[in-house]
């Protein structure tokens, strides 16, 4: 039983642009290209949504950088309509494009695109509708072919907008046998109308108490158990010599496996995560190390991850993601070098923002396309009109297997060690503030956020990382004292501006060498004891086999 598009808000008459408008930005946009020696006598114009698309296919060789060389000159002239963006060539076509703001653009529901021949006549197993194009075409694409989509923007400009576009145009395709989801929200609001919808639609996790998920140590627990049920259906298709998720569902249609031998039709597995920087900043090393597993081999049984967030920083969007989520969707950025972290080029801070994206596909050029618009009463609707026409289905039920961090384990002697170095009298530190730090939330947080994994043992790192904490990685074999005093001096931190610092040191896991090892950074902080408190931490790293870590962190009293 499909959907009925009528729970959806009518999509309203396409107002035409001002013709007047068109030929004003044409004009300027003419008179722009002859200033810097670039002849054009027509110009070809596509209205879309947001933009009018001009495009020139030059008669003569004009030299790319030539063509860049006009954006300013171009942005200032056509600054009354807003940020204009330059393309130049475009890919396939030679052409030189220039896309000016709409002073009326125009709002894309998702009804419109549902409607269009495009999704309905799509063969694709998980057809999402993402909006309409710059050229005016409904763009839908296929997630089980991506097989996972990053999203980022900045706050405000339309990312759960998006997710939820792509969550109701599942719903309008897949019958809740095909379909389950696994909604994380650290946002605690974005996805809570489709609880209606969690008997059919819901993965049910045993042990947890949610179905949008909210707390962000049971988020891990969830992705834990998505990525026991990747294993689980990798080693269920080598029994019967499958090669991937849609060849064993196949054979269960065709009758060539049995229920009775413990066979049973698998739904699409859907994880989507708002907002991931949330959880990486809280959860750290252990939610990317999951997510980056799944996203490596889930998408061949039919397990797909959609991540959305907020920050473009390399210590969010890390290579590993960025690898594993060759499709990428990009809302308004405010800077340049956001848009090339995540596009690896320029054009998302030249967005107007809300719900105007760039979409980066894996086989296909980039893509401006304006978001579709569903409000929450269609969402409710959607959900409502489930609820009461589809019957329960039996619960996806998967356990949540034990958890084991990447930073739980410690070295067998990491007490020792931790008691020895709090003992040394000749320091006179105020006892009171030393700690053991091993599994306390506090410093696994600070490890997290500031990336203390997999670090390169050889190197010696010193940067400022915020205005009030910085960290110093010292390797073994360094000249200790040297690589401080080093970092110190490039800090530009003097003995009465200690503020607050953070010394990781690696030292070899030899019980007698360890003293000795420590010993120079003892005498390096000391020289600040009249300025700082000081607490120790003790990390082990299972990937280190021949050390461990200390971590100080000094504070300015």
């Amino acid at each position: 039983m499909m959907l009925p598009l009528g729970l959806l808000k009518q999509s309203p008459a396409r107002k035409k642009i001002d013709i007047s408008v068109v030929e004003d930005m044409r004009q300027r946009i003419i008179d722009g290209l002859k200033k810097d020696q670039i002849e054009v006598s027509e110009l070809s114009v596509i209205i879309g949504p947001t933009v009018v698309r001009f495009e020139y296919c030059p008669n003569e060789r004009y030299k790319i950088k030539q063509i860049w060389s006009c954006e300013n000159s171009l942005d200032e002239i056509l600054s009354e309509y807003g940020s204009i963006r330059l393309i130049a060539p475009v890919p396939e076509k030679g052409a030189i494009t220039v896309e000016v703001p709409r002073p009326d653009r125009q709002i894309v529901p998702l009804r419109e695109v549902l409607e269009s021949d495009e999704f309905q006549r799509s063969k694709a197993e998980l057809p999402i509708a993402l909006g309409i194009s710059s050229e005016n075409k409904s763009i839908v694409t296929d997630l089980a072919k991506m097989p996972h989509l990053l999203i980022t923007g900045m706050t405000g400009q339309g990312k759960s907008v998006l997710l939820n576009n792509i969550i109701l145009s599942l719903l309008y395709r897949k019958s809740p046998d095909d379909l389950k989801l696994a909604l994380i929200d650290t946002k605690m609001g974005g996805f809570n109308q489709y609880n209606q919808v969690a008997r059919q639609y819901f993965v049910d996790f045993q042990g947890i108490g949610q179905n949008v998920i909210t707390d962000l140590d049971e988020a891990l627990s969830v992705l834990s158990a998505i990525a026991f049920e990747m294993d689980e259906r990798y080693t269920l298709f080598s029994s019967v010599q499958c090669r991937n998720f849609w060849e064993y569902n196949r054979l269960i249609q065709e009758g060539k496996l049995s229920k009775y031998d413990g066979h049973q039709h698998l739904p699409y597995i859907i994880v989507c995560i708002n907002d991931f920087a949330d959880l990486i900043e809280v959860i750290g090393k252990d939610a990317e190390i999951i997510i980056a597993r799944i996203a490596q081999k889930g998408g061949a049984v039919g397990i797909h991850i959609i991540i959305a967030t907020r920050s473009q920083s390399a210590n969010i969007v890390t290579g590993i993601i960025k690898v594993n989520f060759p499709e990428k969707i990009a809302l308004r950025i405010r800077q340049i070098s956001g848009s090339r972290t995540i596009l690896d080029q320029t054009g998302a801070e030249r967005l107007i923002g809300h719900g105007d994206l760039l979409y980066s596909g894996h086989h296909s050029p980039l893509t401006r396309i304006q978001c579709c618009v569903v409000d929450t009463s269609e969402i409710e609707n959607v959900c409502y009109w489930i609820k009461t026409n589809y019957e329960q289905s039996q619960p996806y039920q998967l356990p949540i297997p034990e958890f084991k961090s990447i930073e739980s384990d410690k070295d067998p002697l990491f007490m020792d060690i931790a008691h020895s170095l709090l003992d040394q009298s000749q320091y006179k530190f105020p006892y009171e503030n030393y700690r053991i730090i091993g599994d306390t939330a506090e410093i696994n947080k600070v490890i997290r956020i500031f990336g203390f994994i997999n670090i390169n043992i050889a190197d010696i790192t010193s940067t400022l990382s915020t205005d009030t904490l910085n960290y110093v990685t010292v390797g073994v074999g360094d000249n200790i004292t040297d690589a401080l005093e080093q970092s110190v001096d490039n800090l530009s931190i003097t003995q009465g501006q200690v503020g607050k610092m953070l010394f990781q040191i690696l030292i070899p896991k030899d019980f007698e060498a360890n003293m000795s090892a420590i010993k120079p950074l003892l005498d390096f902080i000391s020289k600040y004891n009249n300025d700082i408190d000081v607490c120790w931490g003790i990390a082990c790293d299972e990937s280190l086999t021949d050390k461990i870590k200390v971590i100080l962190i000094a504070s300015s009293k």
